[in-house]
């Protein structure tokens, strides 16, 4: 099977500004008339039925941060090099 990205927006996802994905992204394309996966029910069965999705996009519990942290900087902000170890 060939998945063709369609574009779900008429633009691309912003986030301050930022595009997320170009607009022919993969992750931009709708999936909601896909077929569903001849397995949807073994993996429903392996996470289990009442099992909650859980993003760590970042929020508050108990009175501290909890996920994954972010922070948006303006475009000119300067650059440095990262290593991930």
């Amino acid at each position: 099977m060939v998945f063709v990205a369609t574009p779900l927006f008429a633009q691309s996802p912003q986030l301050d500004g930022c595009q997320v994905f170009p607009p022919d992204n993969i992750w931009n394309t709708p999936v909601d008339d896909l077929p569903v996966d001849s397995n949807s029910d073994s993996y429903i069965a392996t996470i289990g039925e009442t099992a909650f999705v859980h993003p760590d996009f970042g929020t508050m519990w108990e009175g501290a941060p909890i996920g994954i942290p972010w922070i948006s900087v303006p475009g000119n902000q300067t650059l440095i090099p990262v290593t991930f170890l």
